[in-house]
């Protein structure tokens, strides 16, 4: 787990992990790859022990987390089905909360997922989502 211990701080590290063991199996390290996987492997255990409930709500409700979880951390299968679901559902409740993560990782995923007419309403607004600014 990260120094902070936060959902955020750690998705970003584990998402780290799954970049370095990919640089150490181009290079030809396959002992470090396997290392990285390996605490990747744990570390994300220890995220979902930590930060996910088995209905797929998070210990930090808020979009963003949702968002890094799905995007960073979790493989797809039923918990990444129960997560995305939670995070559809802010999505109805509370409108695009993301900010900076909108584009580039909500917006896709809503897409893939089949909630394309969410994904429009949601993602083509002219005005800045919360946490962005000019």
């Amino acid at each position: 787990m990260a120094m902070h211990n936060g959902p955020v701080s750690n998705a970003f590290v584990i998402n780290d992990l799954r970049i370095m063991a990919s640089v150490a199996e181009h290079l030809g390290k396959t002992g470090d790859a396997e290392r990285y996987r390996t605490q990747q492997k744990a570390s994300t255990e220890a995220y979902v022990s930590a930060f996910v409930s088995e209905d797929g709500s998070m210990r930090d409700d808020y979009q963003g987390v949702y968002v890094m979880a799905l995007a960073l951390v979790l493989p797809k299968g039923d918990l990444w089905n129960s997560v995305f679901a939670k995070l559809v559902g802010k999505l109805k409740t509370e409108g695009m909360q993301t900010g900076f993560l909108q584009p580039s990782t909500c917006c896709p995923s809503l897409q893939r997922t089949g909630r394309r007419p969410l994904s429009l309403t949601s993602c083509s607004r002219r005005t800045a989502p919360a946490g962005c600014t000019r």
